[in-house]
């Protein structure tokens, strides 16, 4: 399975965070992992054990929980799923 390490960071240190940032062309996920894991000192999801293995367990429990029901837009779970492995 998709493990923390198959979703490489976007950037190994606080210069390259500053030039994803600023980078127009960059993805803005990247953008978003470079200011959540160099900014603001929050690492990836695979730090606390959880692995790709686990993604398809934890996008199904979210998608059955009342949060997600009252959700104006509904996430398909292939979305969840991407969103998660990005987390990694």
């Amino acid at each position: 399975g998709l493990t923390g390490e198959d979703v490489p960071d976007v950037c190994a240190n606080a210069d390259e965070a500053s030039s994803m940032k600023a980078n127009p062309v960059a993805l803005p996920e990247d953008k978003l992992r470079a200011i959540l894991r160099h900014d603001l000192g929050i690492p990836p999801l695979g730090t606390y054990g959880l692995t790709g293995e686990d993604v398809p367990d934890v996008c199904a429990n979210a998608a059955a929980a009342s949060s997600m029901k009252a959700n104006p837009v509904a996430l398909p779970e292939d979305e969840l799923r991407a969103i998660l492995r990005a987390a990694l």
